[in-house]
């Protein structure tokens, strides 16, 4: 088990991420991943970060389940759920530091993009849902970062905020579900990651009750703003992870 004080940090980190994640929805992931990783293995994060993620996002699917649309994206579900097996296989065998790399630069690009007022609505939504997918579920096996590829195209494509929430919180936790077999196949699922997931998860649950009761209080142009913000966010992070570790 980690030390005390990284236990300290990581609880700080999970209860700002479910803050995050409480009020937009999403960022759990993109929050936690990248200041775990300051302090503990990669390898430890993706499976304490995947199980507190999937706590949230069932207790925001019991609150929002009547908004989620799940019919719209059932594509997208399909082509994440195939990735998500890749990305383990990747986690545990390849360079995910170059992955974060790639990842971080294209995510940060594009986020600016939509930051500076581009925006152009795709017609063929269920086509474009197969590759952004795909890339969803490689990120969520790989570096549990699902978020950027999804929370961009939907942002893009204007969905109403109430039904963009629900339904992207019940996308990830379908595939945060479909991955405890395949991170427990690749023995990552251990008694440390364990552990420490459950002791950080009071910090979570806080978080998450926090950013919720937000909701009602913010408006949807900052809501906006801060969802293209925090992805943003995530790019430079993941980018200078990437290549803090080569």
């Amino acid at each position: 088990m980690p030390a005390l004080e990284i236990l300290l940090l990581a609880l700080i980190a999970v209860f700002i991420a479910g803050s995050v994640q409480g009020l937009t929805g999403f960022g759990f992931g993109i929050v936690a991943v990248p200041i775990l990783t300051l302090f503990i293995s990669p390898k430890l994060a993706a499976p304490v970060t995947l199980l507190n993620s999937i706590l949230l996002n069932t207790l925001i699917v019991q609150r929002t389940h009547t908004d989620i649309d799940l019919k719209r994206i059932w594509p997208l579900i399909l082509a994440g759920l195939t990735g998500v097996p890749i990305g383990t296989w990747i986690l545990v065998h390849a360079d995910v530091d170059t992955l974060r790399i790639y990842i971080g630069v294209a995510t940060t690009l594009i986020a600016l993009f939509f930051l500076a007022g581009f925006s152009r609505e795709v017609q063929r939504e269920k086509l474009a849902f197969l590759p952004i997918g795909l890339l969803s579920g490689l990120m969520s096996g790989s570096i549990n970062m699902a978020g950027p590829p999804v929370i961009l195209f939907l942002t893009n494509q204007r969905v109403a905020r109430h039904i963009f929430r629900a339904t992207i919180v019940a996308y990830f936790l379908i595939l945060g579900v479909f991955a405890i077999p395949w991170l427990a196949l690749g023995g990552l699922l251990t008694r440390d990651a364990l552990l420490t997931a459950a002791i950080v998860s009071p910090a979570l649950v806080a978080g998450g009750l926090i950013g919720n009761r937000l909701v009602p209080s913010v408006d949807d142009t900052l809501v906006r703003r801060l969802t293209l913000a925090i992805v943003l966010l995530a790019g430079i992070t993941s980018t200078l992870t990437g290549l803090g570790a080569l």
